[in-house]
């Protein structure tokens, strides 16, 4: 347990630190915040555009896809009755 003066709270350092890094609010500070601010929401706004955008393209790429594959899975099921017909009405 560490020990300290008396009336010193353990933070005060930190608070002093704290104090002179980032000095008191001016106007002008806080302008720069608010358009920093503005520009980092804009830059997520861009960004889930274009995630959006690739995500609908990547969806419709998927759904094709699968599309194909039950066309085909038909035809191939179409097939392959027809040739099973073939054989049981030859009397194998």
């Amino acid at each position: 347990m560490a020990y300290f003066r008396q009336n010193e709270s353990p933070d005060s350092d930190y608070r002093e630190d704290w104090a002179s890094a980032y000095p008191a609010d001016t106007e002008d500070a806080e302008m720069e915040r608010e358009e920093t601010a503005e520009r980092r929401k804009a830059r997520w706004q861009v960004f889930a555009g274009v995630s959006n955008f690739f995500g609908v393209i990547a969806g419709t790429v998927a759904i094709l896809l699968l599309t194909a594959l039950l066309v085909s899975l038909f035809s191939w099921l179409r097939h392959d009755i027809a040739g099973s017909f073939e054989l049981f009405s030859s009397g194998l």
